[in-house]
């Protein structure tokens, strides 16, 4: 007992995670208590019993019912601020999680102690937990992702197997955007049948978790179609393709000429403003859903510039930083805003051209040694296609949307650290 304790105390992680919680707290200190946003009232209220069958039509049940679970256990006096605190304890156990994440790859002290500190306190990160949003659970569910499937590569077993088609499932049902995670785990099932064919039993049950999965989505979109008449995650889908439309313009070649006009009209009304959401907020109640949904399609479809306007999207989200400090703060913004910068500075063109390096290294590494880089596509593919979801199906706030992102940005770098720093003989003990 007493050399496990000792053992125990030789670990950074103790060490790290008692620093990360001096900063935090006096990062907590210096902002609101909490911070609510348009969309954060859309999960205070939420009032359906999904086990009676009821699905709400904007949001997904899981963090609605964290927050129930909150209020049930805290009461209904500062239920909101016990909310934020559980957030910022989540993020403690994210923390490790992460650090286990990076063990995975080495053990180089030095390495596990810098990154996870970064991680720990980079303004980017910490004030999320501050917000009533899904990021601070939709970022505890990422690392637990991450963490189980890095386990899996290091020693596969069917218990991980299961275990990431149900968290899945569950990330899906926090943040409708993780649904990207179904096909790509589903090709991992597959690729790993054929190029580790000794791993059948493990492999067959992480497609059938990937299956069950799917079944369970689509259980609840029947759910949503019974309730809302529409058979998708959420009943408003269609918003996000609504407002690129308005943002990029094509709203102008969409099928309907009368809501063309009315639109016109509308930004005329509002001195052409560039704020498209209030467009949407004046023009919204005037029309059935079936109609804004076939003009937000038509809108897109029938535009011949909006390639263009996709383009010229990367370009521009390529000089954003991959972190934003999202919560007001009163007079600290630009503080945490610099802080941030350089313990994260990393932007979106950094971004691009890790996925590009990381794609020629695969390909390569495929023609000339006739196997898969598990750690290096892992990586590279949950990066891309967040960045595809945020570039195609999100008008705006890339940030915001990469955060869960992050993680894996950190755990590429580290990983083609140590496997350059040590070579072949560093890569084999990695794999």
């Amino acid at each position: 007992m007493k050399n496990k304790i000792i053992s125990l105390l030789k670990e950074p992680i103790i060490y790290v995670v008692i620093f990360c919680i001096f900063c935090q707290v006096i990062i907590y200190s210096t902002v609101d208590k909490y911070t609510l946003t348009g969309d954060s009232g859309t999960y205070l209220e939420f009032d359906e019993n999904i086990f009676k069958g009821e699905v709400d039509q904007e949001r997904t049940p899981v963090y609605p019912y964290f927050i129930k679970i909150i209020k049930f256990i805290g009461g209904e006096e500062n239920y909101i601020r016990n909310v934020v605190i559980a957030q910022e304890v989540l993020f403690i156990v994210t923390i490790i999680l992460f650090y286990y994440s990076i063990k995975q790859i080495t053990n180089n002290k030095i390495i596990l102690s810098i990154f996870a500190i970064i991680f720990g306190i980079c303004p980017y990160i910490v004030l999320w937990n501050t917000t009533i949003l899904t990021e601070p659970l939709a970022l505890f569910e990422m690392a637990l992702l991450v963490f189980f499937t890095l386990k899996y590569l290091k020693k596969p077993n069917k218990i991980l197997a299961g275990s990431i088609g149900i968290l899945i499932f569950i990330m899906i049902m926090t943040r409708p955007s993780y649904i990207y995670l179904l096909p790509i785990y589903i090709l991992f099932w597959i690729l790993r049948f054929i190029f580790n064919k000794e791993e059948l039993k493990d492999n067959l049950t992480g497609i059938i978790s990937c299956a069950i999965c799917g079944v369970l989505i689509l259980g609840y979109c029947g759910l949503m179609k019974i309730n809302h008449n529409v058979f998708s995650i959420t009943g408003i889908s269609y918003v996000n393709t609504f407002i690129t439309a308005l943002d990029s313009k094509s709203y102008k070649y969409a099928d309907n000429k009368e809501m063309v006009a009315a639109i016109d009209k509308a930004f005329e009304e509002e001195n052409n403003t560039q704020n498209v959401w209030t467009i949407w907020e004046k023009i919204k109640d005037n029309y059935t859903e079936e109609e804004k949904k076939e003009f937000a399609n038509s809108s897109i479809k029938n535009d011949p510039n909006y390639i263009k306007y996709l383009i010229n999207k990367v370009f521009y989200v390529s000089t954003l930083d991959i972190g934003t400090t999202y919560v007001e703060m009163q007079n600290s913004n630009s503080v945490y805003k610099s802080l941030g910068h350089v313990l994260l500075p990393i932007n979106f063109a950094i971004v691009y051209v890790m996925i590009i390096i990381a794609v020629v290294y695969l390909v390569y590494n495929l023609i000339k040694n006739k196997e898969i880089n598990w750690y290096v596509a892992f990586f590279t593919v949950l990066i891309a296609a967040n960045i595809f979801t945020l570039i195609v199906g999100a008008p705006f706030e890339p940030e915001r949307l990469f955060l869960c992102s992050v993680e894996n940005v950190l755990l590429l770098i580290i990983y083609a650290i140590c496997k350059f720093k040590g070579g072949k003989k560093s890569e084999k003990s990695i794999l």
